[in-house]
């Protein structure tokens, strides 16, 4: 089961190098990201959101293509809408994704010159996130679905 951890930060980049931090636990194998978004506000107040693809996706994409192929050698237009429709339908049906509304709302309200971290973490080692975190300075817990030790324990690893 994923976990979500949304943090705040007070500066604009950081929100991107947690993430960066993250994914150095993630390719040792110490955890899985199964989204991502991060959140920058520029000093003029402009969010830019970007999202990350996460390998169910793709998943999703991979069989939609194989089933367009194989439905494009009896049915040729055809084929290829339903390979497209059923690929994105597949990943959608199976992925793990961080609510857009919700990121919408958190950008609302964020400081402008600040970032926000969104990430559904899975089969994450605990003291390997909290190392990777700990670096990461000036952070606020917006909200988590970690139990409240754990939480705790992520809290003091950001501030």
């Amino acid at each position: 089961m994923s976990q979500l951890i949304v943090v705040s930060f007070e500066e604009e980049a950081t929100a991107a190098e947690a993430l960066e931090a993250l994914r150095s636990v993630q390719h040792a194998g110490a955890a899985g990201i199964a989204d991502a978004a991060v959140v920058q506000k520029d000093p003029d107040g402009k969010a830019h959101v970007k999202g990350t693809l996460d390998g169910t996706a793709l998943g999703g994409a991979a069989i939609g293509g194989a089933l367009g192929i194989l439905l494009f050698v009896f049915f040729p237009i055809l084929g290829v809408a339903i390979g497209a429709i059923g690929g994105a339908l597949i990943g959608h049906a199976v992925s793990d994704r961080i609510d857009k509304d919700f990121v919408r709302d958190v950008t609302e309200k964020l400081d402008a010159g600040h970032s926000a971290l969104f990430v559904l973490v899975k089969d994450a080692e605990p003291d390997a996130v909290m190392s990777a975190l700990r670096p990461i300075q000036g952070g606020t817990i917006i909200q988590t679905t970690l139990d409240p030790e754990l939480e705790e324990q992520v809290r003091e690893a950001v501030e």
